[in-house]
C-alpha cells in the first residue's frame, strides 16, 4: 500500500514537474505541420504516435531541465520552491521516468519511420544541451528555440518521411520568437545570474538592451511564417492570422515596457500560448475549410 501511494506521489510531482500547460507553446505548431503535410488529418496511427512522441520528448526535456539545474534552482528565490529544487522530489524517483520517457519518444518514433528515428539521438542532445548551456553561452536562449522548432519539423517528418522548406521556415520562426520570450522571461534573473556567473542575454547587457534585442528577435517572426504560407499556398485565414498574431507580439513588448513585473506573466505565458494557438486556428480553417 505504502509502495502504491509513493508512486501515485512521484507521479503526480513528475505532472507538475513538466508543466504541461507549458505545451500551449509548441503542440499547436506540431499538429498545424502536421496538418500541413497530410493535406487534412492522416491515419489515426500517425496521429497518435505523433502526440506520443511530443509528449514523451517535452517531458524528458523539462525533466532533464529541472535535474541539471536543481542546484542552481535551489539558489534562486524565484526557483527554490521547485520539486527538485526543494528536495521534494529526488533523483533517485526521477531517473526512471526520464528512462520512460525516452524510450517512448525513441519507440514511437521508430513506428512512425526510418527518419523519423534516425533524428532521435539529436534531439534528445540538444534537449540535454539546453540548461547546460546556460553556464557557458548566452545562446542558450537560442538552444531553447532551437528545441520548440525541432516540434514542426518532427512532425513534418512523422507524415512525410522528409524534411522539406515548409517546416523549417515555421521552426524558424518559432527559433526566433522563442529566442525573443525567453529573454524578456530571462530578464527576472538578471541579478541573480550575474551574482552566480550564469549566461544570459539580460546578464550580458541589462534589461534596455534585452528587450530592443527581443523585439528586433519578434519582427522576424511573422516573415518566416509568412514565408512558410507563401511557399505552402496558403490564403487569407492564415494571412489574416498573421496579422492578429504580429498585433500580439507588439502588445506583448508594449506590456512588458509600460510594467515589467506586473505583466510578465500575462506577457509570457497568455499571450506566447495565444499565439501558437492562433496559428493552429489559421492552419486548420486553410486545411478544413
Amino acid at each position: 500500500m505504502l509502495i502504491k501511494l509513493d508512486m501515485k506521489n512521484s507521479f503526480s510531482q513528475i505532472i507538475h514537474l513538466v508543466k504541461l500547460q507549458h505545451a500551449l507553446f509548441a503542440l499547436p505548431f506540431t499538429l498545424s505541420s502536421m496538418f500541413l503535410a497530410a493535406q487534412g488529418f492522416p491515419s489515426t496511427k500517425i496521429t497518435i504516435l505523433i502526440i506520443i512522441a511530443f509528449m514523451s520528448a517535452r517531458s524528458f526535456g523539462m525533466a532533464m531541465n529541472r535535474l541539471i539545474d536543481k542546484e542552481i534552482d535551489a539558489k534562486n528565490p524565484r526557483t527554490e520552491h521547485r520539486l527538485m529544487a526543494s528536495g521534494q522530489l529526488s533523483t533517485k524517483k526521477l531517473v526512471p521516468y526520464l528512462i520512460l520517457f525516452c524510450a517512448l519518444f525513441a519507440t514511437s518514433c521508430y513506428y512512425l519511420n526510418p527518419l523519423a528515428f534516425k533524428l532521435v539521438p539529436i534531439s534528445l542532445f540538444i534537449m540535454i544541451l539546453y540548461p547546460i548551456c546556460k553556464k557557458f553561452t548566452v545562446f542558450a536562449h537560442t538552444i531553447l528555440g532551437v528545441i520548440l522548432a525541432i516540434a514542426p519539423i518532427g512532425a513534418w517528418v512523422a507524415v512525410k518521411n522528409e524534411i522539406e522548406i515548409v517546416p523549417i521556415l515555421i521552426g524558424l520562426g518559432i527559433l526566433f520568437w522563442v529566442n525573443g520570450f525567453d529573454i524578456i522571461y530571462a530578464i527576472q534573473d538578471e541579478d541573480f545570474d550575474k551574482k552566480n556567473s550564469l549566461y544570459s542575454i539580460p546578464s550580458k547587457f541589462g534589461k534596455e538592451k534585452s528587450l530592443i534585442i527581443a523585439s528586433m528577435l519578434h519582427a522576424i517572426v511573422p516573415v518566416f511564417f509568412y514565408l512558410a504560407g507563401y511557399i505552402q499556398g496558403l490564403g487569407l485565414y492564415f494571412q489574416a492570422t498573421l496579422i492578429l498574431i504580429s498585433s500580439l507580439l507588439i502588445y506583448e513588448h508594449i506590456l512588458v515596457h509600460k510594467g515589467y513585473q506586473k505583466n510578465i506573466s500575462l506577457a509570457f505565458f497568455k499571450l506566447n500560448s495565444s499565439i501558437s494557438l492562433l496559428f493552429l486556428s489559421g492552419i486548420i480553417c486553410e486545411v478544413f475549410l
